[in-house]
């Protein structure tokens, strides 16, 4: 997954749509073609919409993958079948974030984006079913027309060491704060608009 700027970063380039359908993601898995309500944002973020009013469950279709619930970091195993998703609050959307990826957040939010941009990052990392997790990061000031203090980076979790590749520059005010890693352990409720934090950046658990 990546933040709005990588997202829009990446379809100028090659026109994907932030909004994907899930054969976007699962090509082969033929049950996913007929699926309308369900979507992807970006390519790690599953949405599962509520379509009833006042309801507080879904049947919620997951392809035969891992996938962790965003606001606990409970681990769910598709296996290509509809799971009934319980005891949803009202104001509650469901969302998991895929296994085999990496996203950057931002440590808290702020009131304006002059603000938000001086706020640390925080890492999830949400292994797939092989262990391995991918994801990338790209941050320009915002606000000029000629960038030249982007960062672009590529991230990678494998066999317990996190890699990091790409473009960086020192003037850019891009700092790490933690690492979560998911499906390691007992992970507690996390707050809605902010991940819980992890371990520390050198050593991921």
């Amino acid at each position: 997954m990546r933040l709005p700027e990588t997202l829009k970063s990446t379809t100028s380039g090659i026109g994907e749509p932030f909004l994907q359908p899930l054969f976007y993601i699962y090509p082969k898995d033929g049950n996913t073609f007929a699926n309308q309500l369900q979507l992807f944002y970006g390519d790690a973020l599953f949405i599962s919409p509520i379509p009833e009013e006042n309801s507080t469950s879904v049947d919620a279709y997951f392809p035969n993958d891992v996938f962790f619930d965003w606001y606990t970091g409970v681990a769910l195993h598709g296996k290509g079948r509809v799971v009934t998703l319980r005891d949803i609050d009202i104001t509650h959307i469901p969302i998991h974030l895929r296994g085999g990826s990496i996203i950057p957040v931002r440590s808290s939010g702020a009131m304006t984006t002059t603000v938000l941009r001086e706020k640390s990052f925080q890492l999830i990392i949400a292994p797939g079913l092989d262990g391995k997790g991918f994801g990338s990061l790209y941050l320009d000031d915002g606000d000029s027309l000629e960038q030249t203090a982007t960062v672009n980076i590529e991230i990678e979790y494998r066999r317990g060491f996190l890699y990091l590749k790409g473009q960086f520059h020192p003037d850019s005010p891009v700092r790490l704060e933690s690492i979560t890693l998911l499906g390691h352990g007992p992970t507690r409720n996390r707050n809605r608009s902010s991940p819980r934090a992890g371990s520390s950046p050198s050593q991921p658990r």
